[in-house]
């Protein structure tokens, strides 16, 4: 069964997964539904520079473990988290 949470969660599950493989489904601007594998903390290809996202607190970034590469999602558009093998049910 899963966990309901709210959107204020989000962050606080994430970082409690620590380096730890997850996933979310979340609705892309374009109104799709994505799912995406993704891990915290990855830094291999990290290359420096200054992040654009400084300010974008319902923004959170992750290296996506199919497309190998960094990518963002929306807190405010997360459907379902999967961390540590506990579902939870974003309301």
């Amino acid at each position: 069964m899963a966990t309901r949470i709210t959107r204020d969660q989000i962050d606080e599950i994430i970082a409690k997964a620590g380096n730890q493989f997850a996933s979310v489904e979340f609705v892309k601007k374009d109104g799709s539904l994505r799912k995406m594998n993704f891990r915290r903390g990855v830094t291999k290809y990290l290359r420096g520079g200054k992040s654009t996202l400084d300010g974008k607190d319902h923004l959170v970034i992750v290296y996506d473990l199919k497309a190998k590469g960094y990518r963002v999602f929306n807190k405010n558009t997360t459907k379902r988290l999967v961390v540590g093998g506990e579902e939870y049910v974003v309301e």
